[in-house]
């Protein structure tokens, strides 16, 4: 088991999870891993939906998990392992079986926002060179569950063709998506997916769980960021926090805003506006 209990960042996708890793792996006692899905998902890779309980956590995953981190923390000398893979919001409770002593940072972000950017992702594709890689570290014998999403995202990359969906994948996912419009999916997957990343980190010791708002890292990113690392236990960074001050971008923020008209509100608003109001944003 890795010496130091992992740091484990927890938000859907488009929640800000990219820039926060991006800011901590400026700092000097950090060893920032950026989604290994391929070593949450060793053994469940032709699961149709990403969520995993306590039970899915055999003790030969727990073992090979635990062997993966611990040669990663090796490799960086030792460093605080601090992770983010947006579908572990499905997956707390396995994490919890395999790192018992592992910490949580919960990045909250209005569901609005989130679904204007995963939209915009879907239209945009992914980057060939991270399909690439992903199937790279995807062991063999786990191509025939992952090449059928690999081939069909560089297909629409090449072809210049939008996503069906793009994200994790909650139970009664495929259906969501397959009955549209794809708003409307992206609304349903969203409001699943925090729904399940809050009640599950609900039960864990609340001295292993930090809560940050995306909206609160974007205003105030140097002490939301230092706040994050009294949490983590790790020293203050003057490079990393100036890092985070000079890339932040407020503009994002209410972007969703100046791109949903009234009608795209309407649609989503009986699916998200439930979980909003729980999570304290107001409609």
């Amino acid at each position: 088991m890795s010496s130091t209990a992992p740091l484990i960042l927890i938000g859907t996708m488009r929640s800000g999870t990219t820039w926060m890793g991006d800011v901590l792996s400026m700092h000097p006692g950090v060893a920032y891993w950026s989604e290994p899905r391929h070593v949450w998902s060793w053994g469940h890779a032709y699961r149709q939906h990403y969520r995993l309980d306590a039970e899915d956590a055999t003790p030969r995953i727990i073992r090979h998990i635990r062997s993966v981190f611990h040669r990663y923390e090796a490799r960086h000398e030792g460093r605080r392992i601090i992770e983010k893979t947006p579908s572990n919001c499905l997956r707390v409770p396995f994490i919890e079986a395999i790192f018992p002593d592992a910490r949580y940072v919960l990045i909250l972000r209005d569901g609005r926002a989130v679904i204007r950017s995963g939209r915009e992702r879907a239209e945009r594709g992914i980057p060939v060179r991270r399909i690439v890689a992903r199937t790279m570290q995807t062991p063999m014998w786990e191509w025939p569950a992952s090449a059928p999403r690999a081939f069909s995202a560089l297909e629409s990359k090449l072809l210049g063709r939008s996503l069906s969906y793009w994200g994790p994948r909650p139970p009664g996912w495929c259906e969501w998506v397959r009955q549209g419009p794809r708003v409307v999916a992206l609304a349903k997957i969203w409001a699943a997916t925090i729904d399940t990343a809050v009640n599950d980190l609900h039960r864990i010791d609340t001295s292993r769980v930090m809560t940050l708002r995306y909206e609160t890292l974007i205003c105030s990113p140097k002490a939301a960021f230092e706040r994050l690392l009294d949490f983590a236990g790790l020293s203050r960074s003057d490079d990393m926090l100036a890092h985070a001050a000079q890339t932040v971008d407020p503009s994002r923020v209410e972007k969703w805003k100046q791109e949903f008209d009234a009608e795209t509100l309407d649609l989503i608003r009986p699916h998200i506006e439930p979980t909003l109001a729980t999570l304290g944003y107001e409609w």
